[in-house]
């Protein structure tokens, strides 16, 4: 039981050192309503145009075929690390995941999803 006094008081100090700064923000702060603080903020200038813009469909498609492949460097970085622990099995999993990655960029190369 003695051991477990320095976590309490880790976790008592913590959540001391995280609450007090937002009670005196709080406390300290301007809390008057303006025009200012209410106006929408578009880097100090006037809105010059509307706020639901459409993007195109392909900037959000490029946006989680980045996530997916950078998800792959992160295997490849694994498997580098454990290339001398690879016993038949792992080797040919990671022949299986190579050949799909190869077949997903051949897809997406072959529907030009890059042409915007």
């Amino acid at each position: 039981m003695n051991n477990y006094i320095y976590i309490f008081l880790f976790i008592i100090i913590s959540l001391i050192f995280s609450i007090l700064p937002q009670i005196f923000g709080y406390l300290l702060s301007n809390n008057e309503d303006n025009k200012q603080k209410k106006n929408s903020y578009e880097c100090g200038c006037d809105i010059f145009s509307k706020i639901n813009t459409k993007f195109k469909i392909n900037y959000y498609i490029i946006a989680i075929l980045f996530i997916i492949f950078d998800i792959e460097n992160l295997f490849f970085f694994t498997w580098g690390n454990i290339r001398n622990f690879l016993n038949i099995y792992k080797y040919f999993s990671i022949i299986f995941f190579l050949l799909e990655i190869l077949i997903i960029i051949f897809y997406i190369l072959n529907k030009k999803i890059f042409n915007l």
